[in-house]
C-alpha cells in the first residue's frame, strides 16, 4: 500500500499575490470590461440574431408525478476513529460511523425522509447540495430551520424531482464539519440510464494533517481566508490514499465523481481509457462529450462513462490530478479478468 507523504511544514495553498499585481490585474480586468461593452454595442444586433438560432433547453418542471414510494433513512453524526488514508486510525466526525457517509438512493418522483440525530459536540444541520426542495428542508441554520443541537434530532422530507449525482453536508460551521468527514451522497436514478456494466462512486477530497497525522484542528486560518480556502496535503478517493480499483477489459463503467474539498480544484485525467462526460452538476449533456480537461471545483459533480479497451488486459491505468503544477496520483485501475461483452455504442460526438 502506498503511504501519504510525511507532514513537513504548512499545508499547501494558492500562491500569494502582491498588491501591485492586484492593481495591475484590476486595471486589466477593467480594460477588458470596457472593450467588451464597446464590442457588445457594436455587434449587439448580430449577436442577438445568432443567439435566437440556438435551441433553448426546456426548463426543469416545477412538479413531477409521484411514484408513491417513500425511502426512510436514519443518519447519526458523531465523532469516531476510522482506518482512513493509509489505514491508520484517523479521528473524524462521520455519518453512521463511515467516511464518506452512506450513499442514499432514490428514483425521480420518490419521497426521501431522513432523520438526523446529532451526537457532535456542536450544533449541525444537513444541506442537500444541488437538490430542488422546499425551503424549510434546505438546512440553513437560523434561516430555514433552527440548528440541531447536540443530542437533538431533525427530520428532512422532500420529493426528488431531478435525476443526478448530489451530495449532502452540514451548513453550520461547514468549513470545520465537512473537513472532519461529514459528507455523503444522494443519487437519484433516471428512468432510463445509459448502458453500463456497473457503477463506481468516487468522492475526491484532500486532508490537512498536523504533526501527529491527525486532522489539523486549525480551521479558517488567516492563510485559508486570504487565499482560496483550506488545502490539504493528502489526496484521497473515498477516504483512501491512492486506492487500486479492479476493472475488466472491455467493460463500460459509470463513474460518479464528487469534489468535497474545501478549496482544492481537481482535474482528473484517465489516460488510456475512453472517458465521456454525460452529466455535470446533475445536468445531462445533449450527447457524450470528451472528458479531457474536466475540472471539478469544490462541490462540483460529474458523471462519466468509462470504456476500458480490451488490449489493456493485464495492465494498469493511473488516474492523476493535473490541476496546477505537477501531477498527483488519485487512484489506479487494474485491468484483469475475463473480457466483457462489447458495450452498446454511444451516440456520435
Amino acid at each position: 500500500m502506498s503511504h501519504p507523504p510525511p507532514v513537513r511544514g504548512p499545508a499547501p495553498h494558492a500562491p500569494e499575490v502582491s498588491s501591485s499585481s492586484l492593481g495591475a490585474l484590476s486595471r486589466a480586468v477593467l480594460a477588458l470590461l470596457v472593450l467588451g461593452l464597446i464590442t457588445a454595442g457594436a455587434l449587439g444586433v448580430s449577436r442577438w440574431s445568432a443567439a435566437r438560432t440556438i435551441p433553448a433547453r426546456a426548463p426543469l418542471p416545477d412538479t413531477v408525478p409521484t411514484t408513491g414510494r417513500v425511502h426512510d433513512f436514519v443518519l447519526e453524526a458523531a465523532p469516531t476513529t476510522l482506518p482512513l488514508l493509509d489505514g491508520r486510525g484517523l479521528e473524524v466526525w462521520a455519518y453512521n460511523g463511515q467516511v464518506p457517509g452512506p450513499t442514499l438512493r432514490a428514483t425521480v418522483g420518490d419521497t426521501v425522509r431522513v432523520r438526523l440525530t446529532n451526537r457532535l459536540p456542536q450544533p449541525t444541520t444537513i444541506h442537500w447540495h444541488g437538490i430542488r426542495l422546499p425551503n424549510g428542508m434546505d438546512g440553513v441554520p437560523g434561516v430555514t430551520q433552527p440548528p440541531i443541537e447536540p443530542g437533538a434530532s431533525f427530520t428532512y422530507e422532500f420529493q426528488v424531482k431531478d435525476a443526478g449525482t448530489f451530495w449532502f453536508h452540514p451548513h453550520l460551521r461547514g468549513s470545520e464539519q465537512v473537513e472532519r468527514g461529514l459528507f455523503g451522497l444522494l443519487i437519484v436514478e433516471e428512468p432510463s440510464p445509459p448502458a453500463h456494466s456497473r457503477e463506481l462512486v468516487w468522492v475526491l477530497d484532500d486532508w490537512r494533517l498536523d504533526e501527529r497525522g491527525q486532522i489539523d484542528p486549525r480551521f479558517n486560518t488567516r492563510g485559508d481566508l486570504a487565499h482560496d480556502g483550506r488545502w490539504g496535503q493528502v489526496l484521497t478517493v473515498n477516504g483512501a490514499f491512492q486506492p487500486t480499483v479492479r476493472v475488466r477489459p472491455g467493460e463500460r463503467l459509470r463513474l460518479r465523481l464528487v469534489n468535497v474539498a474545501n478549496g482544492r480544484v481537481f482535474s482528473p485525467a484517465l489516460r488510456g481509457v475512453d472517458a465521456q462526460l454525460i452529466a455535470f452538476d446533475a445536468l445531462v449533456t445533449d450527447r457524450p462529450l470528451p472528458a479531457e480537461g474536466l475540472t471539478l471545483a469544490p462541490g462540483n459533480r460529474a458523471d462519466l462513462l468509462l470504456t476500458v479497451p480490451p488490449q489493456l488486459r493485464g495492465g494498469r491505468v493511473q488516474v492523476v490530478d493535473r490541476f496546477g503544477r505537477g501531477e498527483r496520483v488519485l487512484a489506479e485501475l487494474e485491468v484483469e479478468g475475463k473480457p466483457a461483452a462489447p458495450p452498446q455504442a454511444l451516440p456520435p460526438l
